[in-house]
């Protein structure tokens, strides 16, 4: 019968016991696990060789095939601490051979840096103690976050002769944690987000709204043009807050027909002021025959987006002139949006890594690595590709690459208002509820105007009883109210008018919230977003009432 040999892991680390064991038995060694998981005890079998001391074991075939399996680093060190035996995955991970690192310490062979690391722990290993560290460790492929146990290994009077170190690599594990809790908090900012849409939509269609009608009532005068641009300026003031709300949503891809010039238009309204703050010049060299896009045009702004805040990120460093250049063209199936800097580029080194997820080149907290993975397989989902260009002088070019749309009978952001504009409409007679009586006066005026009566009411329970009263001939409902919402009118209607609900639309500020989203989908309701203009409530309108014509 061989001798044993005793292998102390690690309290609290039965994970790495069961492992090693696992593999020493299937080399043909008698295992046994002691001592809760932290010790393990192998003996040979009859016939075989004599194990010897443990530093000339550790060196057996079988031993060492059974440590180069597993998918951890194991390393076996002296009292000077001078690799004895390394596994497989250490040798793969440092970019080291056995020949090169046996017989040598940590400071010859990695460097007197890496050895400062662990110099602790590996001291209190080879005084009898069992150490754990988890921490960022260096090798051939840089900077890891490892779990690292420190065992030491006795001899047969128990004394300790080295010790071993079993390092896992948790750098995937850990970017994946970090991707999930930037998720929970783009989950909590979309709450936030709702709230302040809803706050500050509101107040906007009122001011859009106002500021439309008095250009009507003023037109011809000086006071028009002045009532223009505070259109004009809050007419932006709702682009962005709806692009924002656009970017927060989760939902699935709809795809509809979209120009290239809008889709570079949304994304430059949202980064003008950073943009320009920043010093940076943008130029377009859009084609203006363009054929359409089969998109989803609220995930391909986000993706020029994160191309063009990508390169103002970088073109931040670098002295003036600095530029971005957003081309497009198209063959005969494709379209082929462009994103150019005049920056320092990409270092071939890393080129084939940009697209690679939690992979970045900014400094901790400016960037998660995954922006550019994200914008890949958004574009890929279309049918198309996201692709970073072979260098041709200074700067970086990334490529999108969509497919047409070629469906003639589908133009392009059909404009249902105007084809109503010459039409006369039948006299209807409207709900409007709203608890901010500012947008139920607006929504009234703009009633009046395209001929229609209206009831205005503040509450639930105000609309519920004028509805037990009387028909009309539609319903715009606010979603959030105090008392009864929006929701529960529905439902109510549902029960006690249902003829009602097919002539029931919503008008709200808040359709981020999952409980809004939720109920406008069980409802399948037109909705109109607020701030909105005239010419939407009349296309709305025209959805509830169909053949409003005489």
């Amino acid at each position: 019968m061989g001798d044993s040999v005793r292998l102390i892991v690690g309290d609290g680390e039965p994970g790495w016991s069961k492992i090693i064991a696992e593999h020493l038995g299937n080399c043909g060694f008698t295992v046994n696990v002691a001592g809760n998981g932290r010790e393990i005890n192998v003996r040979a079998g009859q016939g075989a060789t004599r194990l010897g001391p443990i530093l000339d074991a550790i060196s057996w075939t079988e031993v060492r095939a059974a440590f180069d399996s597993l998918p951890i680093r194991v390393m076996l060190l002296d009292r000077e601490h001078r690799y004895r035996y390394v596994n497989k995955e250490w040798c793969e991970f440092n970019r080291k051979t056995e020949d090169a690192t046996l017989g040598h310490t940590i400071v010859e062979v990695l460097g007197e840096e890496v050895f400062g690391i662990d110099k602790e722990q590996a001291e209190r290993a080879l005084a009898g103690e069992i150490v754990h560290r988890d921490g960022w460790g260096h090798g051939g492929r840089g900077w890891r976050y490892v779990r690292t146990t420190f065992a030491p290994v006795r001899d047969a009077a128990g004394g300790v002769e080295g010790y071993f170190r079993f390092s896992q690599d948790l750098t995937d594990l850990r970017e994946i944690e970090r991707a999930l809790q930037q998720t929970e908090k783009m989950a909590a900012f979309g709450s936030l987000l709702a709230g302040v849409a809803h706050e500050l939509n509101n107040p906007l269609s009122i001011v859009i709204g106002n500021a439309l009608l008095l250009t009507e009532e003023t037109q011809g005068s000086p006071q028009a043009e002045r009532a223009q641009r505070v259109q004009a300026a809050a007419e932006r003031c709702g682009r962005i807050v709806r692009s924002f709300l656009a970017m927060a949503r989760q939902h699935k891809a709809e795809m509809r027909p979209v120009s290239v010039q809008a889709l570079v238009d949304s994304a430059l309204q949202l980064l003008a002021y950073p943009m320009r703050t920043s010093g940076v010049m943008v130029e377009q060299d859009i084609a203006p025959d363009l054929p359409a896009l089969m998109c989803d045009p609220d995930q391909m702004v986000q993706v020029l987006t994160n191309l063009l805040v990508n390169a103002r990120q970088v073109l931040e460093e670098q002295p003036h002139p600095r530029r971005v250049r957003l081309t497009a063209h198209a063959d005969s199936e494709w379209a082929y949006i462009e994103v150019a800097d005049n920056g320092p580029g990409i270092p071939d080194a890393i080129r084939s890594r940009v697209f690679d997820p939690f992979f970045t080149t900014k400094p901790v907290g400016a960037g998660t690595g995954i922006g550019l993975a994200v914008s890949r397989g958004m574009v890929e989902a279309h049918g198309g590709s996201l692709s970073l260009t072979p260098p041709s002088g200074r700067g970086a070019c990334f490529v999108i690459r969509l497919p047409l749309f070629r469906d003639e009978k589908h133009p392009i952001d059909p404009d249902a208002a105007g084809a109503s504009r010459n039409v006369t409409q039948i006299e209807r007679t409207v709900l409007v509820v709203d608890d901010e009586p500012e947008i139920g006066q607006l929504l009234a005026e703009m009633l009046g105007k395209l001929g229609h009566r209206f009831d205005v009411k503040v509450s639930g329970e105000a609309a519920q009883a004028a509805l037990m009263e009387r028909d009309y001939d539609a319903v715009l409902c606010d979603l959030r109210l105090p008392g009864l919402d929006g929701p529960a009118l529905y439902d109510w209607m549902a029960e006690r008018r249902s003829h009602l609900c097919e002539r029931t639309a919503f008008i709200t500020a808040d359709t981020l919230s999952a409980s809004s989203h939720r109920f406008l989908v069980r409802a399948g309701r037109p909705v109109l977003e607020k701030p909105f203009v005239p010419a939407e409530l009349q296309k709305l309108i025209a959805q509830l009432l169909p053949d409003p014509q005489v």
